[in-house]
């Protein structure tokens, strides 16, 4: 099932007709879901669409459980995913038997759901057990496990000053621009996503652009994470880029799945921009790299892991169902990165199609 993320773009796109919008929240029986979580934009439509597929048999430790006292499931819907956007709070947990589960405010980003189920682990309160990412950064008390890779690159809107092909020298300095955002002391506006978001914190890395105190955009340059509305800009949203000279990051894996059908479709007519490679050995230019963006040494892209987060007890308990789901069905002590045997990877494929929901959702489907 190894692909690259160009061979992916093919098969995904011939998906047009087949592919339908992934649920907003969980759907059918049951209401609530022993594995609940939050977090990322990058890959909401993602799990919601594992969470329908996903089905488990067998006997497993959840939510408060202890070993004695195990969980017994017969075909069972198990993953309850949250958008990052919506109503303020959610009932992740049934509030008669999980208290303060009723009304689990809603996090908007990787870094805020990675909080979320910290806070929830912290607490004993059992409202979450996963948290969406699609960042890996070392956490306590949480351990990463991967699902999919994903390319980064930047989106434009129709007629941009900026053009479609930049080298990074290029978007460093537009990132790095001193001004004051939305005013002529810029010569473009450069978005990034609102605080909390993963690709928010990948896309300064790549560009250099360095956060004030507390992880907020510097007044005296030109970079914002508000919209022309006095919005903040949300990742992987075409709408906010409604004016000529403004630039900002986006998904390949999201811009491919909203272009057929897969999730909700808000590009608002913007293009996907290749950044310029660098110089080769004896002086020859790497070509542009245009989407989908190849992961080889040669591509200015990011290229990044994406994934969930579980508690780091459930992470190594071969009897949770956490365990179960995430990492392998046999209850073997696999490597951290080994999936290729977890109830997604066995259960998470398109009922229609045959093609595997990674994949219809627009990532690179190597883990699996």
């Amino acid at each position: 099932m190894k692909k690259t993320l160009a061979a992916l773009s093919v098969g995904a796109l011939a998906l047009v007709a087949f592919a339908s919008p992934a649920a907003a929240e969980p759907v059918g029986a049951p209401t609530f879901r022993d594995l609940s979580g939050l977090g990322s934009d990058t890959t909401f439509a993602l799990m919601n669409a594992v969470s329908d597929q996903v089905l488990v048999t067998g006997t497993f430790q959840a939510e408060n459980d202890t070993a004695a006292t195990p969980t017994t499931y017969t075909n069972t819907k198990v993953i309850g995913s949250y958008n990052p956007q919506g109503s303020a709070t959610v009932a992740t947990k049934d509030a008669a038997e999980f208290a303060g589960c009723g009304a689990v405010t809603r996090a908007n980003g990787s870094g805020a759901g990675r909080t979320a189920l910290v806070n929830s682990i912290a607490n004993n309160d059992n409202c979450l057990q996963f948290a969406r990412s699609s960042s890996s950064p070392v956490v306590a008390t949480i351990s990463f496990i991967p699902i999919a890779t994903d390319g980064l690159t930047f989106a434009t809107p129709p007629n941009a000053d900026l053009g479609t092909i930049l080298t990074l020298a290029e978007l460093q300095g537009i990132y790095n621009e001193p001004g004051t955002a939305g005013t002529a002391s810029c010569d473009f506006d450069p978005l990034i996503p609102q605080a909390g978001s993963g690709t928010r914190g990948d896309w300064a890395s790549f560009v250099g652009y360095v956060f004030g105190a507390g992880g907020v955009v510097v007044a005296t340059e030109c970079t914002t994470d508000l919209n022309n509305s006095g919005g903040l800009v949300q990742e992987h949203n075409g709408n906010d880029l409604t004016a000529t000279n403004q630039i900002s990051p986006y998904s390949v894996a999201q811009y491919l799945a909203q272009s057929y059908g897969a999730t909700t479709d808000r590009r608002n007519n913007v293009t996907l921009g290749a950044v310029r490679g660098p110089v080769l050995a004896g002086g020859a230019t790497n070509p542009d790299v245009r989407y989908p963006i190849a992961i080889n040494p040669n591509a200015l892209s990011v290229v990044r892991t994406v994934g969930n987060y579980v508690s780091t007890t459930d992470f190594n308990n071969t009897n949770s169902l956490e365990y179960r789901v995430f990492r392998d069905i046999s209850g073997a002590a696999v490597g951290p990165n080994v999936i290729s045997n977890s109830e997604v990877c066995n259960d998470a494929g398109d009922p229609v199609t045959g093609q595997d929901i990674i994949t219809r959702e627009g990532f690179l489907n190597n883990f699996c």
